[in-house]
């Protein structure tokens, strides 16, 4: 039961961030960036995002990854590229892997980014 309970609670804590996503890149523009909030989910992946007016990069990173989990992204991208290729991926200077997808802040709503980020976690955790 109190596991149910938690996931409630973190259900609603990535609304709120997906609400929190939405609004702030509605108020951004070639003359007033914004910064975005941050959500860890699970243990190792956290959710952010960073403005590049007209579009929004949303991030997967994967902290303290597996040994050779970037090239396996690469793979799996360039094997795949209908599903996958939409995927931006590297490492940051802590060899954490980024997985990210650019999305036009026009086209930006609740649901594409509660979508983006489902399909990002999946994509990095698979």
């Amino acid at each position: 039961m109190i596991t149910q309970r938690n996931d409630n609670v973190e259900d609603l804590r990535e609304r709120e961030f997906i609400r929190s996503l939405v609004e702030a890149a509605q108020m951004s523009g070639h003359h007033n960036r914004v910064s975005f909030d941050m959500i860890r989910l699970g243990e190792n992946v956290v959710i952010t995002a960073q403005d590049h007016y007209p579009i929004v990069e949303i991030f997967a990173i994967y902290e303290n990854p597996p040994e050779g989990m970037v090239e396996k992204k690469l793979v799996q991208r360039f094997e795949d590229p209908t599903r996958f290729g939409r995927y931006f991926i590297g490492k940051d200077k802590n060899k954490n892997v980024l997985v990210f997808e650019r999305v036009s802040v026009e086209n930006m709503d609740e649901f594409s980014v509660f979508k983006s980020i489902r399909n990002l976690r999946s994509f990095i955790s698979d």
